[in-house]
């Protein structure tokens, strides 16, 4: 942009503006994301305490369901809560 700026035509500062523009959008998903990151964290991390919560009422609740199926749900929470945290310490 600055190279040869004085004598550029409008089209060229039109385009180099489009681009940081693109760019500036990119940075902003990033601060949002940011910003919402531990409301998203916290409300996830709640949300698989409850269904373990619920796993654990189906005991006396729904006992037709077999402990099988119950494990296998509570195996796909805990590796739900790993890759969280694996993804929060990168």
């Amino acid at each position: 942009m600055y190279e040869d700026g004085s004598d550029a035509n409008y089209t060229v500062y039109r385009k180099k503006r489009e681009e940081l523009d693109k760019d500036f959008i990119v940075f902003q998903k990033r601060e949002s994301f940011d910003k919402e990151k531990d409301k998203t964290v916290d409300s996830s991390k709640k949300v698989l305490t409850k269904i373990i919560d619920k796993i654990a009422e189906m005991a006396d609740k729904k006992p037709w369901i077999v402990e099988e199926e119950k494990k296998d749900i509570l195996d796909r929470v805990e590796e739900t809560r790993q890759w969280m945290e694996d993804e929060l310490n990168k």
